[in-house]
């Protein structure tokens, strides 16, 4: 049986070029990962048979809605946490230019409905 959405995330990072132009790249995208929906809204349920195909489609939307967010790494010319630093940094130089200045640095999450 197939999954009922895929999740995928990557690094995004903010930056100044060397003309001072604000540019925006993402690095380091992970494969999409399958995910499962176990809880059914239509049990216990005494709604007619129009409603019930309805409930399942609303609450599936709203849990890939869910999974869409930004987790910020790198702002204010500082890490968030040491650890995103020893992790990320060097992923980074080796991506981008060396004459940029970084901005922000957050790795973006999104979900998307299996076809």
């Amino acid at each position: 049986m197939g999954c009922d959405y895929y999740t995928q995330s990557c690094i995004v990072v903010c930056y100044l070029d060397e003309n001072n132009v604000q540019k925006k790249e993402a690095i380091s995208e992970t494969r999409p990962e399958a995910h499962w929906i176990y809880d059914n809204p239509e049990e216990d349920s005494d709604d007619d048979d129009d409603t019930k195909g309805k409930k399942w489609t609303i609450y599936k939307k709203n849990t890939i809605q869910d999974c869409h967010n930004k987790k910020m790494l790198y702002e204010n010319d500082a890490w968030v946490k040491d650890t995103y630093k020893t992790k990320y940094h060097d992923e980074i130089v080796k991506a981008l230019p060396n004459d940029i200045k970084i901005l922000n640095v957050y790795k973006k999450t999104y979900a998307y409905e299996r076809e």
